[in-house]
C-alpha cells in the first residue's frame, strides 16, 4: 500500500499520513540488506551525493521538495556494476527517478571529499567553504 508522508506532500505535516490507496502493491526485492544501507547514509553524511541536500531539506535536485535519500549505484547493475559499498551512494529520489543508466559515474575521490565535509560542523564546513572560494576565486593568469 502506498502511504504518503510530509516529504511526499507540502500539505501533510510531519507525523501526519495519508493512505492514498488500499490497494496492494508489490514488493520490490531489495538486493541492498539495511546494515548496509545505513552504512552508505552515515558514510555520505545523510547527503544527496548529487545536489548537496541533505535529509529532509529542499532537494536540489527537485526545487521545492524535501529531499528524500535512497541509495544509487554509481555504475549501474546493467552496465556491470554491483550492491557492493565502493559502488554505492545516497541520492535524492528525485535525482534517481529518471537516471535510467545515462549518467556517468562522479570521481569517487569527489564524493569521499564532500561526505567528509557534511559530516563537520557547520562552523568547520563554512571555514572549507571560506578557503575554496579564496582558492578558487582568483583571476586565472
Amino acid at each position: 500500500m502506498q502511504i504518503l508522508t510530509h516529504n511526499d506532500r507540502s500539505d501533510l505535516k510531519p507525523n501526519e499520513y495519508l493512505l492514498e490507496s488500499l490497494k496492494l502493491r508489490p514488493v520490490i526485492a531489495r538486493g541492498i540488506s539495511g546494515k548496509l544501507r545505513r552504512r552508505i547514509l552515515e558514510r555520505n553524511g545523510f547527503t544527496c551525493q548529487v545536489c548537496g541536500a541533505g535529509a529532509s531539506e529542499e532537494s536540489g535536485c527537485e526545487p521545492g521538495k524535501k529531499c528524500r535519500l535512497q541509495i544509487d549505484h554509481i555504475l549501474p547493475i546493467s552496465q556491470g556494476g554491483t550492491d557492493e559499498e565502493h559502488n554505492l551512494r545516497a541520492v535524492c529520489v528525485y535525482y534517481n527517478k529518471d537516471k535510467a543508466d545515462i549518467i556517468k559515474p562522479a570521481s569517487g575521490q569527489a564524493v569521499s571529499a564532500l561526505a567528509v565535509i557534511r559530516k563537520l560542523p557547520r562552523d568547520i564546513q563554512l571555514e572549507v567553504y571560506r578557503f575554496l572560494v579564496k582558492k578558487f576565486d582568483k583571476p586565472s593568469k
